[in-house]
């Protein structure tokens, strides 16, 4: 019997022929109607992902036009503060020469200059330290943000290590002086700084560093420069000049007069 000459061939023929399996040979095509709703929950779900991409770019837009407003503020209050204190300073100017034209006793009015520097309402210069402090570089946590009690925590340092007078960014420190946070800002006496912050101490540079480092505010300088990366710096210097304080004003206190 002569041999076909594709008879080689049947194996492949026949396993191309019935790769399929038989049970998806009988599967019907998915119906139209199911074909439409895949369709159009695909479309629904771009549209979706298209609305939440423009909330997101608008509210991002918004956000930043919010932050260049509260920065115009922010400036129109520090040159209204500048504004503020230069007046202040004319009017004490003022109140000085009518204190000493009128009050005629020399040695009354020597007493009283000597206690203006020591309650801020006089400004003074001399050598002393400017410590410069401020956030962890790319800062991404609330332990990394310099913190209103940080401050407090190197100023008491200062205070304890010999300082005469005290500016936070030019704010002259009091008894009265009020040093806190108010939201994510510091300020000092309600007015709100930004970083870098500083400080400013008058007194003898040597010994103002030394005992510095002794102190618990140092101690804790160290702790946050090694764990959360904050900034410190501290410098000698032969000349500083400590504006006056403002005051908050006196409205209840008066002088106790007595008999």
């Amino acid at each position: 019997m002569k041999r076909r000459v594709d008879a080689s061939m049947d194996l492949l023929r026949v396993t191309r022929e019935t790769a399929l399996d038989p049970g998806y040979r009988k599967a019907k095509p998915a119906p139209e109607w199911m074909r439409f709703i895949t369709w159009l929950l695909l479309v629904i779900a771009g549209i979706m992902f298209a609305i939440s991409g423009a909330e997101t770019t608008e509210g991002n837009l918004q956000n930043v036009k919010e932050r260049e407003e509260l920065i115009k503020r922010v400036e129109r209050e520090r040159t209204r503060e500048a504004g503020l204190r230069e007046e202040l300073a004319k009017v004490d100017a003022e109140i000085r020469e009518l204190r000493e034209s009128l009050v005629k006793n020399p040695a009354v009015n020597a007493e009283l200059e000597s206690l203006e520097p020591q309650v801020g309402t006089q400004a003074v210069q001399g050598p002393g330290v400017i410590v410069t402090v401020d956030d962890a570089e790319n800062a991404n946590t609330p332990a990394q943000l310099v913190s209103d009690r940080d401050i407090r925590h190197l100023v008491n340092g200062l205070w304890q290590s010999g300082a005469e007078a005290i500016a936070i960014n030019g704010h002259r420190l009091s008894s009265r002086t009020a040093i806190r946070n108010a939201g994510s800002a510091i300020t000092v006496d309600y007015s709100s700084l930004v970083g870098p912050y500083e400080i400013k101490a008058i007194g003898d540079p040597d010994n103002l560093a030394d005992s510095f480092g002794k102190t618990a505010g140092a101690a804790r300088w160290e702790s946050l420069q090694l764990k959360y990366g904050l900034k410190f710096e501290i410098a000698e210097t032969n000349n500083i000049t400590i504006e006056a304080d403002p005051g908050l004003g006196l409205t209840r206190a008066v002088t106790n007069k007595k008999e």
